[in-house]
């Protein structure tokens, strides 16, 4: 009998008694013993289907036993603004993770199904019949010889609430222990979190007043939270790991389970912080970011696997209580993300006038993708708010079936409706909401537009994969605010099905708002263009209605300089709107044709405003009763 086979015998025996109670469970929900709205028996399934106990799945490496752990995750992506309680434990499910040191390759074999893996690396099963999820980690080698004055923790539970760590100190969590607690690092140099073990935040409850952190930082005379939220800075600080202010800081190894808020908080002013194999795991509950890189500096995160039900990985400007200091040299590599919710990784300013600059994400897996991928963008914003010199390159994203559409929970009645989505955003770049912060992420603009500046230069999204078609890739650049500039921005190598809708000031070429459509050129460029319709074409009511809609335009040009543009065809004029022809590299020229229902239309031009034509007037190709000019 093989390992595996010797396994599920050994299970079963351990759970016949809870299986004959699951059956005694069906029964009696067929016997309509159980209502709507009662709460099921722990032995069912989330979503109430199945009446055996799940089983947790059984892992081997070269026939080997690992153990695997539980967690909970959100089971669908319904958020909402804090509203004053905790997330409902219904909205969400078990999932499981395990891990084992090699440095070699082998066999991993989960339940039935078998894997030959190279060496270290982050693996994802679907298990159950493809109900939940098991995440296994295959970690480098690792071994420590205890050193004096060092934090240790052996394997078993361990409850010290909260760890604060001094200068020069290594924490440890080894192989085998579960530590509940907050690791706070306030003003400390060459401090180093390292082991196997796992930081388990399940018993602190958000902004837990009751907390060894909670009256630690309120000790320490931080002033309340200038933003005005109902909670303190203290209650921010309610979570797994707060570097701040922090110097030559090290976190490798561990594993991070159910934070209750960011789970990682790099914040303050800190600076040369080496992040590396660090495992976040089972966040359900609300605002549970990753990694929050917030006015600091000279930050590396590598090979780390981030699943979250918020941002994975974002880069801060000034935002939290006493914060000042620029954003810059961060890189953030070799991952792997699972966001039930909010971003894959993205850059924020906020709202102090502040820099951010040298930001670098390559060589992102993207596992599950929420709704958003990259993102540049200000929220709030100040007179002065620049972000240069930002890099995304060597993106993976799938966008398969198992993604729903993100929704927006507005009261405790509220019920999630399961929706396929129908876009992948890739990209985004531009402001979000502007103005002061009220509360509860509550945005108040009481401010004219051109109080606002906002400077963007040097961004680049290279090289991004989607594997999977269930939603239309799409990317949108969009600056509505008069002061508001992007010089230099590229999309290259990008899906050739990606859809680009475009506003604003992009690469220093003012563009109306109806102009949202965008070409990109061989050497690099984006240039806007925009669809004019004729008196001839259509009654004065219809051509306002597409002048509005004109504005998905799916826009190629190749290397040999052929131009496709297909607007998808609208109720008021049917079939798709197709225009063809080439451009000449050097001279802004275009050659441009007709095909398909286009070619009927008495009258339309296509227009590249701010390109080279004759006494600076727009440039433009028209055609006028099937003729092309």
């Amino acid at each position: 009998m093989d390992a595996i086979e010797e396994l599920k015998r050994t299970r079963l025996m351990v759970l016949a008694p809870a299986l004959c109670t699951a059956s005694a469970i069906c029964l009696a929900s067929a016997a309509g013993a159980l209502h709507a709205g009662d709460k099921l028996p722990a032995s069912t399934g989330h979503d109430g289907t199945s009446c055996a106990m799940a089983l947790a799945p059984i892992v081997t490496f070269d026939s080997h036993p690992v153990k695997v752990e539980e967690m909970t995750v959100s089971a669908i992506p319904f958020n909402r603004f804090w509203p004053g309680h905790q997330r409902p434990k219904d909205q969400t499910k078990t999932a499981y993770f395990a891990s084992f040191d090699t440095d070699r390759g082998g066999l991993l074999q989960v339940d039935d199904e078998k894997r030959i893996i190279s060496g270290p690396g982050k693996h994802t099963f679907m298990v159950q019949g493809g109900r939940t999820e098991l995440h296994v980690f295959a970690d480098p080698p690792w071994s420590h010889e205890r050193v004096p004055d060092e934090i240790y923790f052996g394997p078993g539970e361990h409850f010290p609430g909260l760890i604060l760590p001094k200068d020069g100190q290594t924490v440890v969590l080894d192989k085998g222990a579960v530590v509940h607690g907050t690791i706070f690092i306030y003003r400390k140099r060459g401090v180093r979190i390292t082991g196997r073990g796992i930081l388990d935040l399940s018993d602190l409850a958000r902004a837990d007043k009751g907390s060894k952190v909670y009256a630690y930082v309120e000790s320490l005379g931080l002033p309340p939270n200038e933003l005005g939220e109902n909670e303190s800075d203290a209650g921010m600080s309610c979570t797994a790991i707060v570097a701040y202010g922090a110097r030559d800081l090290r976190i490798e190894g561990i594993t991070i389970r159910d934070s209750p808020r960011w789970t990682v908080m790099i914040r303050n002013g800190s600076r040369g912080v080496a992040i590396d194999n660090v495992k976040i795991l089972g966040s359900w509950r609300y605002n549970s970011d990753g990694i929050d890189m917030c006015s600091s500096s000279e930050i590396n995160v590598r090979n780390c696997f981030v699943r979250t039900y918020d941002d994975a990985f974002v880069v801060r400007a000034p935002f939290l209580t006493g914060e000042r200091d620029d954003c810059r040299d961060i890189l953030v590599e070799d991952s792997v993300t699972w966001n039930d919710w909010g971003c894959t990784m993205g850059v924020a300013q906020q709202r102090l006038p502040c820099a951010i600059s040298g930001v670098t994400f390559r060589r992102i897996r993207a596992e599950r993708v929420s709704s958003l991928v990259a993102t540049v963008h200000v929220t709030m914003g100040s007179t002065n708010s620049v972000i240069n010199d930002v890099l995304f390159e060597d993106i993976e994203a799938f966008n398969v079936p198992g993604r729903l559409e993100a929704a927006l929970q507005k009261s405790d009645d509220d019920r999630f409706v399961p929706k396929v989505p129908k876009t992948i955003c890739l990209a985004t770049v531009g402001s979000r909401k502007v103005g002061r912060w009220a509360n509860n992420q509550t945005i108040v603009n009481d401010l004219p537009d051109d109080w606002y500046r906002f400077d963007f230069d040097n961004i680049a999204f290279r090289r991004f994969r989607v594997h999977g078609s269930l939603s239309e890739p799409i990317a949108r650049l969009a600056t509505r605010l008069p002061r508001h500039t992007v010089r230099n921005l590229m999309l290259e190598d990008m899906p050739a099905d990606m859809r680009i809708v475009q506003q604003g000031n992009i690469n220093r070429m003012p563009v109306s708002p109806k102009c949202r459509n965008s070409l990109p050129l061989p050497d690099g460029r984006m240039v806007a263009f925009r669809i004019d319709l004729g008196k001839a074409c259509f009654p004065t009511p219809v051509r306002k209605v597409l002048a509005r809609e004109m504005n998905s335009f799916c826009a190629s040009t190749n290397a040999e300089g052929d131009v496709s543009l297909v607007w998808k065809g609208h109720p008021l004029c049917g079939d798709d709107f197709t225009v063809v022809g080439s451009y000449t590299p050097g001279k802004d020229a275009f050659s441009i044709r007709a095909e398909g229902n286009a070619s009927g239309y008495d009258i339309w031009r296509v227009v590249f405003p701010e390109m080279v034509g004759t006494s600076g007037k727009d440039a433009m190709v028209a055609h006028e009763r099937g003729r092309t000019r």
